[in-house]
């Protein structure tokens, strides 16, 4: 009996470390359009992701395209901050995206089929989404 008790903790146990598992979304993703890749790293607790390549990167007198708010390069430009997974969702939430000199909120999921299905919208107007399917670059 102690032996079959024992089990079902061990069991237990391991379906609840797999359960909780966080999804590996690091490194390099490419857009839906395919005009932009995305690099997703772990800060600490959470996930954050850059600008690593854009289809047009420089403008028609080649100079590199800046952020309208920052002033910056559009490459290498963090896009993604504060996401966290959540294992009862399965989604990274609570992140905020940076588009165009606006902040949105954000979440994203890994798929079954190794797509990322990444969802913004308007912190205040849940309803108000879209949502892009990325794919992962192989290096």
């Amino acid at each position: 009996m102690k032996s079959f008790l024992l089990t079902l903790v061990v069991l237990f146990i391991a379906f609840n470390s797999k359960a909780q598992a966080m999804p590996d979304v690091l490194g390099v993703w490419c857009s839906g359009k395919k005009d932009c890749k995305v690099q997703l790293y772990k800060n600490g607790n959470t996930i954050e992701g850059k600008v690593v390549w854009l289809l047009e990167d420089k403008d028609e007198h080649g100079n590199l395209l800046l952020d309208s708010k920052y002033k910056k390069p559009l490459v290498g430009l963090k896009i993604l901050w504060d996401a966290v997974y959540n294992p009862i969702t399965n989604y990274f939430a609570n992140g905020i995206a940076y588009v165009k000199g606006h902040e949105f909120c954000g979440k994203f999921k890994l798929n079954k089929d190794g797509t990322l299905d990444v969802t913004g919208f308007i912190c205040s107007l849940k309803f108000l989404k879209k949502t892009d399917t990325w794919t992962r670059v192989m290096e």
